[in-house]
C-alpha cells in the first residue's frame, strides 16, 4: 500500500476490479451508471489502481456483488453476504 498525496493504491485493486466487472458481463459504462462512478475515476480505479473513497467502494461492490474486503484484498471471499 502507498500514499501517493491524497491517492491511496492498494497492491492487486485494479485486478481485483477488473476480474469482478469482467465477472458481471456488463460494459464499464453500465458499471459506472448503476454506481454512480464518474468515467474519468473508474479510469483511475481500473488502470492506476487507485483505490475510491469509502462511499465509492461501497456502491462498486454492492453493484459487482462482491465484498468490499475482498476488492481491497483483505478477504478471499469474493461473494457479499
Amino acid at each position: 500500500m502507498t500514499r501517493n498525496h491524497k491517492t491511496l493504491h492498494i497492491e492487486g485493486f485494479a485486478d481485483r476490479l477488473n476480474e469482478a466487472i469482467w465477472d458481471t458481463g456488463l460494459d464499464t459504462r453500465e458499471i459506472e451508471r448503476r454506481a454512480m462512478v464518474a468515467h474519468n475515476n473508474m479510469w483511475s480505479y481500473r488502470e492506476r489502481g487507485v483505490t475510491p473513497k469509502c462511499d465509492v467502494l461501497i456502491r462498486l461492490a454492492i453493484t459487482l456483488d462482491v465484498s468490499v474486503d475482498w476488492l481491497l484484498g483483505i478477504s478471499k471471499v469474493k461473494k457479499r453476504y
